[in-house]
């Protein structure tokens, strides 16, 4: 390859020799540019493509470490809200507990009075009116509670001390209104209930066959949250959770239970504001691998109901291993990254005691997306900066090659004039031709080391000229005495010298 190079530029020096000196230059430097300009955007495309394929990697990794930091950062926060909301709750309950306690002491510790507390069938209905978003098409008492008695047996006095709360009851229910919708409070022992607001409830209806009272039981009567079901008191279209909380007498003896119930459609009113990019989606999900549904949200609105159920066995198991990181599943050929946070109750300590999970699920093709999108743009950015790269490139060529041409014509005009007053001399030119000093004067001599040639050229080109005109002919003298040569002198006087011998003889 070096040899075919070599012999190519030889080709080519030799076919130039011939050329003008401004021909050569101009395209010598013309040469010489393009090349400086090759390598210089061989340079920049390769700068581009390490800067490229580092930014793209670097990116990848930033963009998926700063991915579990937003997801988990998100997660946390939603984890918060709906820790906020279950503890307003509760904190509410536990007001409500230490109440009943209290007046258990002292019936007048609050100063409330006794009122006429009526069954599910005797509401007054001046106080009975409807609340579709919240309760469906059941008609409610937003002012007074109602008991239903389960054995005509019950107890009549706790009953009459449970009356005193109906001035406490609608103040609960004001404060928590965002988030709870109905207060139970079911005495076992004592056969009866009360609940907030008054409603009427279904016949037969009996709270040891709610969901809420099999998980209070099953939990061993702790404060504990059930998975989302039916509202059945209300509209069963609606799925709500319920918050247990065990109440005791003044003897610390456990009297029976205070429930509340929560529509999950308000939970997750609060954690939509919770979002990670387009496809970022938030469930929760309780203790048991139930998703708390609401129709139509989520991919997991028809086809899943249970973590467990998921094609991939061992994600829930990670999971509840490891309920603050951040897991890999596929679904319907879609891989997800799942960042979850649970919910402890304040009693509660971390690990498998959290009664609810936080989780968002987002797409990874969709955070990867991110690392496409940033070599798109390096790549249309790398572009234009090329183009801006080619288009000062032609203008700097073109300005160069304008000052090599002047260049080449301020050093070819002066060479050509001594060229063309040495060819008038040598041609043996005469007065006649004009070769005079002041046509040798009018030589260009261009700039610094052309013009020390013209000016040594110009002495002595004027020396030779001065020379000439000093030798001028001198007009041609006839001698009076004529000179013969010899031959004819010998012819002239050859008898003379022939009678000058014969006399010596």
């Amino acid at each position: 390859m070096f040899f075919c190079f070599k012999t190519f530029w030889r080709d080519v020096m030799s076919a130039t020799k011939t050329w003008p000196i401004r021909r050569q230059m101009m395209v010598c430097y013309a040469m010489a540019i393009a090349i400086v300009l090759l390598l210089i955007i061989t340079l920049m495309l390769s700068n581009l493509y390490f800067l490229q394929e580092n930014t793209v990697s670097k990116i990848e990794n930033t963009q998926g470490t700063q991915a579990v930091d937003n997801m988990n950062g998100l997660v946390r926060e939603a984890g918060a809200y709906l820790y906020s909301k279950l503890t307003e709750v509760s904190v509410m309950g536990g007001l409500i507990r230490q109440m009943l306690v209290t007046m258990d002491f002292d019936e007048n510790a609050y100063s409330l009075e006794s009122s006429n507390i009526t069954d599910y069938q005797h509401l007054p209905e001046n106080c009975l009116v409807k609340d579709p978003p919240v309760y469906g098409n059941q008609r409610v008492c937003l002012r007074y509670s109602n008991y239903y008695n389960l054995s005509d047996s019950f107890d009549r006095n706790l009953l009459k001390k449970i009356s005193r709360l109906n001035d406490i009851w609608w103040i609960v229910l004001a404060l928590t209104h965002q988030i709870a919708i109905r207060f139970i409070a079911y005495f076992e022992n004592a056969d009866f209930l009360v609940i907030f607001p008054g409603t009427q409830l279904p016949k037969n209806y009996n709270p040891m066959d709610t969901v809420w009272y099999s998980t209070y039981i099953e939990h061993g009567e702790v404060s504990i949250g059930t998975t989302g079901y039916p509202d059945h008191i209300g509209n069963p279209s609606n799925t709500i959770i319920s918050l247990m909380m065990p109440l005791y007498d003044a003897g610390n003896n456990k009297i029976g239970v205070l429930v509340v119930d929560l529509p999950v459609i308000a939970i997750y009113e609060g954690l939509s504001l919770v979002k990670y990019l387009q496809s970022g989606e938030t469930c929760v999900v309780y203790n048991n691998g139930d998703i708390l549904k609401t129709q139509g949200r989520g991919w997991w609105s028809n086809n899943i109901t249970n973590m467990n159920k998921l094609s991939d066995s061992d994600f829930w198991k990670e999971v509840k291993k490891d309920p603050y990181g951040v897991h890999y599943i596929v679904i319907n050929h879609e891989i997800y990254q799942v960042a979850s946070y649970p919910v402890v109750a304040q009693t509660q300590v971390a690990g498998d005691d959290w009664w609810y999970l936080v989780m968002l699920f987002v797409k990874e093709s969709e955070i990867m997306s991110y690392s496409e999108d940033s070599k798109a743009k390096i790549q249309e950015y790398g572009m234009v900066l090329l183009g801006v790269t080619m288009i000062c490139s032609v203008i700097t060529i073109s300005v160069l090659l304008i000052l090599i041409n002047f260049l080449a014509k301020s050093i070819k005009e002066p060479l050509q004039g001594i060229i063309d007053f040495t060819e008038k001399i040598n041609a043996n030119a005469t007065e006649k031709d004009n070769i005079t000093i002041n046509e040798l004067n009018e030589l260009k001599e261009g700039e610094d080391q052309v013009a020390s040639l013209v000016k040594a050229y110009k002495t002595l080109a004027s020396s030779l000229l001065n020379r000439q005109d000093n030798r001028v002919p001198k007009p041609l003298q006839v001698s009076t005495n004529r000179v013969y040569p010899l031959n004819e002198l010998y012819g002239a006087n050859k008898l003379k010298f022939k009678n000058l011998i014969d006399h010596m003889e």
